[in-house]
């Protein structure tokens, strides 16, 4: 009896049934340890960040994916926190439209040559925009567009990736054998238009890839970005490295970084070495040592 009625009790506070989003809770830790010649030595956090991620279902056969995305962000000070990636993305047979502090189409598409796990990079990678088009791949060919707003925007004003007077972006990335992407972006603060195009392809362990642009700034001058990267894959183990290039017309000012690398996977922990050698006005080079917990 005592059962039956505790039984009763229960039930009778018993909430309906609603539907529960799927929910993901992860984030990412990671210190580097920087030699810099010239300089005393110094370690510094990577912008660590933790996320949460709801997925949902709608009644109308898309899914919508929300990411709030709390940042340590490193470029704005020590302890400087933001919502960087902060996102709302809807996908269904049209494709998906992704919502807030989301890659722009070029920068969804490039940067092929940043396979280093610190100081690589491409220099005409692409801008962070506030709404990002990708349609339904077809015959391994995929279309992306993208802009933010000309006004003054506020998402992602804390990282500064997304231009607070806007911008466009279109890209074309093509899957197969052989990877091929071109992309152009137009900020429409600076007027300056960026045209990409990258070459990647990978066989027996090895992946090479090649990226160049040409940037023309509101002046009239054009400066030329190049990338190269190989790297090889030995089971938990890859060797690598980069040569990024940036040649700025009528000036004598360059960037020119070779850097390479180890790197060996854990699981969710990444731990490497890599070496920067940078001439932008007089040589700089560092040896930097690394670890990343992914959870």
């Amino acid at each position: 009896m005592k059962k039956i009625i505790a039984l009763a009790v229960a039930g009778a506070f018993v909430v309906p049934a609603v539907h529960a989003a799927e929910i993901t809770l992860g984030g990412e830790i990671e210190y580097v340890m920087i030699m810099e010649e010239g300089t005393d030595d110094r370690i510094s956090d990577n912008d660590n960040l933790i996320f949460v991620q709801g997925t949902d279902e709608l009644p109308n056969g898309m899914t919508v994916t929300g990411i709030m995305q709390i940042v340590n962000d490193t470029d704005t000070g020590a302890g400087s926190l933001d919502n960087q990636g902060t996102s709302l993305t809807f996908a269904g047979d049209f494709g998906s439209l992704a919502i807030g502090d989301v890659s722009g189409a070029s920068d969804a598409t490039g940067d092929w040559t940043d396979i280093a796990p610190t100081g690589g990079g491409f220099g005409a990678d692409g801008d962070d925009h506030a709404f990002l088009l990708t349609l339904p791949a077809m015959n391994g060919v995929t279309l992306r567009a993208s802009f933010a707003p000309d006004g003054a925007n506020t998402i992602g004003e804390g990282d500064g990736d997304v231009s607070p007077e806007g911008g466009n972006a279109i890209s074309l990335t093509y899957s197969g054998a052989v990877d091929l992407y071109y992309a152009q972006q137009e900020d429409a603060a600076t007027n300056l238009k960026d045209a990409a195009y990258g070459v990647r392809g990978s066989f027996s362990g090895i992946s090479i890839a090649y990226e160049s642009a040409s940037e023309e700034a509101a002046s009239g001058n054009d400066n030329d970005v190049s990338g190269f990267s190989m790297s090889y894959k030995m089971g938990d183990i890859v060797l690598g490295g980069e040569k990024q290039e940036e040649k700025i017309e009528g000036s004598d000012a360059t960037v020119d970084l070779t850097l390479l690398f180890v790197e060996y996977n854990l699981g969710p922990v990444d731990i490497y070495a890599a070496s920067l050698a940078t001439d932008v006005t007089s040589d700089n080079d560092e040896v930097r040592v690394g670890v990343e917990y992914n959870f």
